[in-house]
């Protein structure tokens, strides 16, 4: 082996073996000649763009734009490699603004295709067509046309058998087709776009004047319902979903840095922690965020075909993000109620049925097996004393509560909407406020009466060994420590009220549980260690404390909490993400009951 090492000599490789390296780099599926074409035909001016595929892009890819067109005597020049109409000097590499206009990669698309240019500058009388195999010319000539470009690839990979042969099925290509696109047309909303698979429309996105409009055309109504506008800011721009509409993955995130669609992994998961106990684990917020930087600030070129980005100062940056999507929420999470495709606007009432309406009087019910007095004492329009503050600026004025259902819910009536308040995720949200602000205010600790001895696997005692300075300083101490057991010799004040040592054992064990999965978490990095264990202590005893299914609080005291839960900074959800409050507007109910069509 070492002698036919030995043997082997640096040979220049030939033009047509590196135009096929070159081409390697940029063009991997047609989903990356796709978006190369359409990128140019922006660069060129183009405000209405038409992609054109078959069998998912394989067999045929074509791009028609009404830009400015390539002049004649540069058409044959877009074709070699290195050439561009954005860099004259070595500076410019740091103050990229535009995507590539006619250059730099159609050498490469044409190396592993073949490849036709139609086009005519606005400035000439006469088109330009020009027919180009495995990188070769094999034509060209004059055209009567008028001023637009159309480029057509046919057969991607002819010539390169091995790559053609790791493509994915034609329904899989479409799908990373339409994504690009779908990015690109979400970059450019003042744009028209449109993608044809087989002949059949799969995106069609006429101009639009604001990102709103051009989100109801790619995504439909159920999604562009369920926006919020990001508060004003210098840097970003755009838009996040509700709390309440999130999806299992991460197919609805879009980030734009300068107008080019990128991926930030640092920048996402700053837009997921925003949301803090919003969202569960495993939920995922969507977002369109416009990101507008100093060229010189953020580096487009670590990748080959520049789809991630590094910036100057990510932390900074995604720590201001971080708080921008949390005050945003904070200050719009409820002014829009949801909504969904699937229930139409309500219909007008007629005036007869207006009539009707204003002179029905309430029936009472009908019950059986009981009687009226056990129904009141369970579900009761209660006194003004259970008149109580609105949970959110946005959910009206004044709450009224009226009973418990089921021993898990309470309801509540607000404006023209019944409430139903999960009790254990309201009194949870309470409790675990109330713990996070005691954990930051003081770092007392409760001696234990007697050691607690725990017995550990290895892995968990050396997690605690690793973490026992973090675990001290939030009131925690340790006395022996051996393979298979801690000791325990006191406790974070906070947890002075539990007695039972089975209980103590099993929130130490949790939050230890707990506190290691989010340290794991990408959508957490953000945060300090001991902010990470501050949260997990305080969710766990949260829970721990709160109000169950089967309990039957009186209505005074489940009174108290909503008041206290009036007052949180997060109303809305519990602690892992679960909702508080479900809301079912009194025209809903008409829908229901068929009083609305």
């Amino acid at each position: 082996m070492v002698n036919l090492l030995l043997q082997k000599k640096i040979i220049r490789l030939d033009r047509d073996t590196i135009k096929r390296i070159a081409a390697g780099e940029v063009v991997t599926r047609p989903a990356s000649v796709v978006k190369e074409l359409v990128e140019n035909s922006l660069d060129a001016n183009a405000t209405k763009v038409s992609v054109i595929i078959r069998n998912g892009g394989k067999d045929i890819i074509e791009v028609i734009d009404d830009g400015v067109g390539i002049p004649s005597q540069e058409v044959e020049l877009a074709l070699e490699l290195h050439t561009t109409s954005k860099i004259y000097e070595p500076e410019d590499l740091n103050n990229i603004e535009t995507y590539g206009f006619r250059g730099e990669a159609l050498a490469s698309i044409a190396a592993v295709s073949v490849l036709e240019i139609l086009t005519r500058n606005v400035k000439e009388e006469k088109g330009t067509y020009l027919l180009v195999e495995g990188g070769k010319i094999i034509e060209k000539r004059s055209i009567d046309r008028s001023p637009r470009t159309t480029i057509r690839v046919r057969d991607l990979f002819f010539n390169t058998p091995a790559r053609r042969k790791f493509l994915k099925s034609d329904v899989v290509e479409k799908k990373h087709v339409t994504s690009v696109v779908t990015k690109i047309a979400l970059a450019n909303p003042e744009k028209q776009f449109t993608l044809l698979d087989n002949g059949k429309t799969i995106i069609r996105a006429p101009a639009r004047k604001t990102l709103r409009e051009r989100v109801f055309d790619l995504f439909g109504p159920k999604i562009g319902n369920n926006l919020l506008e990001l508060n004003p800011h210098p840097i970003f721009s755009g838009f996040i979903t509700h709390p309440h509409y999130h999806t299992r993955d991460r197919s609805l995130q879009f980030i734009f840095v300068n107008g080019r669609p990128v991926s930030s992994h640092i920048l996402s998961n700053a837009v997921k922690t925003g949301y803090g106990t919003l969202l569960m684990t495993r939920q995922h917020p969507g977002f369109v965020i416009s990101v507008a930087i100093n060229p010189e600030n953020v580096d487009v070129n670590i990748h080959p075909a520049k789809l991630e980005v590094r910036f100057h100062d990510e932390e900074s940056l995604a720590a201001e993000l971080r708080r921008l999507v949390k005050q945003t929420i904070v200050a719009k999470a409820e002014m829009e109620e949801i909504r969904s495709e699937t229930l139409p606007e309500s219909k007008e009432l007629t005036p007869t049925e207006k009539k009707v309406s204003s002179v029905a009087h309430p029936i009472e019910p009908l019950l059986v097996g009981s009687t009226k007095e056990f129904v009141q004492a369970r579900l009761t329009d209660v006194s003004d004393m259970f008149l109580l503050p609105s949970l959110h600026p946005s959910i009206g004025q004044e709450l009224r509560l009226l009973g418990q259902v089921f021993e898990k819910y309470f309801l509540a009536t607000i404006d023209r909407e019944l409430i139903l308040i999960d009790m254990h995720a309201a009194h949870e949200r309470v409790n675990y406020e109330k713990n996070l602000r005691l954990l930051a205010e003081t770092h007392k600790r409760q001696a234990l009466l007697s050691p607690l001895k725990i017995e550990l696997p290895p892995p968990t005692i050396a997690r605690v060994e690793e973490n026992s300075e973090l675990l001290e300083s939030i009131g925690f101490r340790f006395g022996a420590l051996s393979s298979s057991f801690v000791e325990l010799t006191s406790v974070p004040q906070i947890m002075s009220d539990i007695s039972s040592t089975e209980d103590l054992i099993s929130i130490f064990l949790t939050m230890l549980k707990n506190a290691e999965n989010l340290l794991g978490s990408e959508e957490h990095a953000s945060l300090s260690a001991k902010e990470l264990m501050y949260h997990a202590l305080a969710a766990q005893i949260a829970c721990h404390g709160s109000l169950r299914a089967g309990d039957t609080p009186a209505p005074s005291y489940f009174a108290t909490i909503l008041r206290e839960l009036s007052k949180c900074e997060n109303p809305l959800s519990c602690p892992h993400g679960r909702p508080v409050l479900v809301r079912f507007p009194e025209s809903w109910l008409d829908k229901q009951f068929k009083r609305i069509v």
